[in-house]
């Protein structure tokens, strides 16, 4: 054991020795570099402070000073890009890739200054019209890939069956509110020039247990006045025919229909309901005046009950 004591401390003098031998003939800066924070010596000192004071070396060199000595600037200068020589060769380079791209995610997750400096980079990086452009080219290549869309199907039949609720507000209320029906907006207008600031558009209801026809147990209404207890709708040819390619929809949208009717007429309500038939798409469009003139007496007198105009509902 003795023995082996002496060795190390005789190669550790010996190393110490011409440590100092090293320094006394050499410059800070050209020859080696010192680290500020706790005075390691080397050439290169950036895995140093990296491993030993969770510093980058563009953070430390903002602080301090170069983590490379002049001399090995110069040797890396005169040795050229050895990744653009291995290209040249043809060498694989993904193990390299794939270690290299490990341990800068790791770097820049350590320090909060580089996070924000990608942060920055990045958003600067998604203005340019260049990124935008292949982003976009990218965005319709896989778009249009069948495997893509069938698992975006997926995955959104799975988040609508998970929060009912959360899809009703995140789309179908959306969807709602950006249909713009031209008869559904002079019906409304027409509704509120006769009875200023009672009703409002695109509203809802809701009611557990009795809303069976969707999950969420919301109804969207047309016009309502919720105060007064009315819902005037206005029912477009999709309430009467099967005009979309998607069969069945009629059934579903008439069951809807009847589940209104009878919930609210069973609560008090007055539902006032419009078909397509009673409006006159020509010129600017207008409803019957007869029908607006019974409305006009409905509303006033606040009669209770299922109030249909429209052929269509014969």
């Amino acid at each position: 054991m003795c023995g082996k004591i002496f060795t190390r401390n005789s190669s550790l003098n010996s190393h110490q020795n011409k440590c100092k031998d090293f320094l006394e003939k050499s410059t800070e800066g050209v020859d080696y570099v010192v680290c500020k924070l706790c005075e390691h010596v080397g050439k290169n000192i950036t895995s140093h402070v990296k491993k030993h004071h969770s510093l980058s070396k563009s953070e430390y060199e903002e602080k301090y000073s170069s983590t490379v000595c002049e001399k090995i600037k110069s040797i890396y200068a005169v040795n050229g890009d050895w990744i653009k020589r291995a290209k040249e060769r043809g060498d694989d380079l993904s193990g390299y890739r794939e270690k290299l791209g490990s341990k800068i995610s790791e770097g820049i997750m350590k320090s909060e200054s580089a996070r924000e400096a990608r942060r920055q980079n990045l958003s600067s990086l998604n203005k340019s019209k260049d990124f935008k452009d292949r982003s976009s080219s990218t965005a319709k290549k896989t778009s249009s890939r069948k495997d893509i869309q069938k698992e975006r199907s997926r995955r959104l039949a799975e988040w609508r069956e998970n929060n009912p609720e959360e899809f009703y507000e995140k789309c179908t209320a959306v969807m709602h509110k950006s249909w713009q029906s031209k008869p559904e907006i002079d019906l409304f207008e027409t509704v509120d020039q006769l009875f200023p600031n009672m009703f409002k558009r695109n509203q809802v209801l809701k009611r557990t247990g009795k809303f069976l026809s969707t999950k969420t147990n919301i109804r969207q209404i047309d016009i309502m006045s919720l105060e007064n207890k009315i819902v005037i709708e206005f029912d477009g040819i999709h309430h009467f025919k099967d005009v979309f390619k998607k069969k069945g929809n009629l059934q579903k949208v008439s069951s809807k229909d009847k589940e209104l009717n009878k919930v609210l007429v069973e609560e008090g309500w007055s539902i006032i309901r419009v078909s397509h038939d009673e409006y006159d798409y020509k010129d600017n469009g207008t409803f019957k005046q007869e029908t607006l003139n019974k409305i006009f007496e409905i509303v006033s007198n606040k009669s209770r009950g299922l109030f249909l105009f429209g052929k269509s509902y014969v």
